[in-house]
């Protein structure tokens, strides 16, 4: 079976210039990326005094998604704010690992065990500092939470803004922990959405066969978010 994963900074919903966009709009814009998994980071949630407010992983998806799962990281203007993973399949299993290393940049790594009929996946959604120190000692202490929790022979996919435009998270955890990407690298230019001139987000993998990849064309979707979307395809076999 082909598996499609997308990892998405949403921006607390706003573009690039600080506008609020329609999340009614960018949900018609990825339903035609036909997506089986969605690993989104800055993400709003619940409002702490106005619970009709929809939370925004659930302004991007509809019956046809089967799990959301959120993580809080901090409070923003009164809404929760974290990381979330969405699934057409079942989420079975989360768990949330803490990455603050600093008052200022509240972090976190969600992880989820996904029940895809015949096989399970593990997916792993994070969102690491700006500060190159401090994701160094991130990249760490999420390889260590992943080796804690993962499943002997189960896939893992990481997904997320990693910050890292020089590749070293991405490299350590390729030659430390076993994981993958496409070319080697896992370079993709997603950041600024205008002009997508670094390579802030990634998709790595273990126990898996990555098929293609691409990220969201900036004239799709520079009208939403600073970032531009990452999708990833993979050759699930089962076990």
């Amino acid at each position: 079976m082909l598996l499609k994963v997308m990892t998405y900074n949403l921006h607390k919903g706003k573009n690039l210039l600080g506008r609020h966009y329609n999340f009614s709009r960018l949900k018609k814009v990825l339903d035609q990326e036909s997506c089986d998994i969605g690993l989104f980071q800055e993400v709003l949630g619940t409002h702490k005094l106005d619970k009709k407010i929809i939370a925004q992983n659930h302004r991007l998806t509809d019956e046809n998604w089967e799990s959301r799962i959120f993580a809080k990281n901090s409070t923003v203007r009164g809404f929760e704010h974290g990381n979330s993973i969405v699934s057409k399949k079942p989420i079975i299993e989360e768990k949330v690992l803490d990455l603050t290393l600093n008052r200022l940049e509240k972090r976190s790594a969600l992880l989820s065990l996904i029940d895809l009929g015949n096989i399970k996946i593990q997916c792993v959604c994070t969102h690491l500092n700006l500060r190159k120190l401090d994701r160094k000692k991130q990249a760490i202490m999420l390889l260590d939470f992943i080796k804690e929790n993962e499943v002997k022979g189960v896939p893992i996919i990481i997904g997320g803004d990693f910050n890292d435009s020089d590749g070293e998270v991405s490299d350590f955890l390729i030659t430390e922990g076993g994981f993958s990407s496409l070319d080697g690298k896992s370079k993709e230019l997603t950041f600024p959405s205008f002009m997508p001139l670094l390579p802030l987000d990634r998709i790595l993998v273990k126990n898996l066969k990555i098929v293609e990849s691409k990220v969201g064309s900036s004239k799709k979707y520079r009208a939403y978010s600073d970032h531009l979307p990452l999708f990833y395809k993979f050759e699930v076999k089962d076990l």
